[in-house]
């Protein structure tokens, strides 16, 4: 696939360090699929970092690190039992005769009062396109990174601010191991211990894991954002809409114009909270991440013959049984035929 990749602002460890984001970013050629059959690619060289060491038959070699080592880290006891430490159901609650009953054993989620059929339904909200336009590849000009948070349990300020900004550092074909994560001492101190040259980027480095035929399909288009704690829409995607809130039932007087079915939320999404219904709690950073870490969901428009890269999957803190798990839904939108 053609694209720019994905891009890591911090260190996630399930249940307890929330606060740090993934910064997505995906990229789109303006070029057909259909010439981008497979032409074959260069063997990888045995001195790449990415070059193939196995297969391995038998027994593992003795002395190989445990495959999730530095994935617990920073939580009271730095093992797996940290992830679940702040569940509603303890794990005994969460099985029958001894095993797990899908999907917790537990007994439905409170309504909090809501009734069925008793609010407007929230209508996706676009990313938008940026054109990639810096070709020079030099920092933009008055680009700020994003401010760290004031401690591992709070989401940054100034998410949107970021966001708007154009792309940095500039994409390339393989992972960036040039830029160091921002919050590299951050991390640092939460874990407690040194980190050894942490990547600002989420590939691994090497031939493998670089983006295919770069050179004759580069990135011409892209939509950043973030995976963040929940937190109330400031308005940030609301230019950037096809219909501009001025056309069909998006325009004034249409039915999809007042975005939350309130006053105040005419043509924009500026101050909707995150909860799933009037009557239900606002969600806490903690326990939901979304796409710019807002409602309404997000819709990623592309059309066919667009390659682009896939979000990251990442886990944040979870208050039920069983683990956080990060999905996208895939639909495709056919024209008519004409006779």
């Amino acid at each position: 696939m053609t694209g720019c990749g994905r891009y890591w602002l911090g260190k996630q460890r399930c249940g307890q360090f929330i606060s740090l984001l993934i910064l997505v970013t995906l990229c789109f050629s303006p070029l057909a699929y259909s010439k981008q059959k497979s032409r074959g690619t260069p063997p990888i060289p045995p001195s790449d970092p990415s070059a193939l060491t196995g297969p391995v038959f038998g027994d593992l070699p003795k002395g190989l690190p445990e495959a999730n080592e530095g994935a617990l880290e920073g939580g009271e006891t730095g093992t797996i039992e940290d992830a679940s430490a702040e569940n509603v159901l303890p794990a005994e609650d969460q099985r029958d005769d001894g095993k797990f009953n899908v999907p917790s054993n537990g007994p439905p989620s409170p309504l909090f009062g809501a009734g069925a059929f008793t609010q407007q339904m929230l209508r996706f909200e676009e990313f938008g396109p940026d054109r990639l336009e810096n070709r020079m590849h030099a920092r933009p000009q008055n680009w700020q990174p994003l401010p760290a948070p004031a401690d591992p349990q709070s989401s940054p300020d100034g998410l949107d601010g970021f966001l708007s900004q154009p792309i940095w550092p500039f994409p390339t074909q393989d992972a960036n191991t040039h830029d160091l994560n921002p919050w590299e001492f951050e991390i640092e101190a939460y874990i407690g211990r040194d980190l050894h040259s942490p990547p600002a980027e989420g590939r691994p480095p090497g031939q493998g894991w670089s983006h295919q035929r770069w050179n004759e399909f580069g990135p011409a288009e892209y939509y950043q954002t973030a995976t963040a704690g929940a937190r109330v829409n400031g308005g940030l995607r609301d230019a950037r809409q096809m219909h501009g809130y001025d056309a069909g039932e998006f325009g004034p007087g249409g039915l999809y114009h007042n975005t939350a079915g309130a006053a105040g939320f005419e043509g924009t999404t500026s101050g909707i909270e995150v909860k799933f219904h009037p009557d239900m709690p606002i969600q806490d950073h903690t326990a939901l991440w979304t796409f710019d870490g807002t409602f309404p969901p997000k819709l990623l428009n592309v059309r066919y013959g667009q390659p682009s890269t896939d979000a990251p999957l990442q886990c944040a803190a979870y208050r039920r049984g069983g683990k956080p798990r990060f999905r996208g839904a895939y639909h495709h939108y056919p024209r008519a035929q004409r006779p």
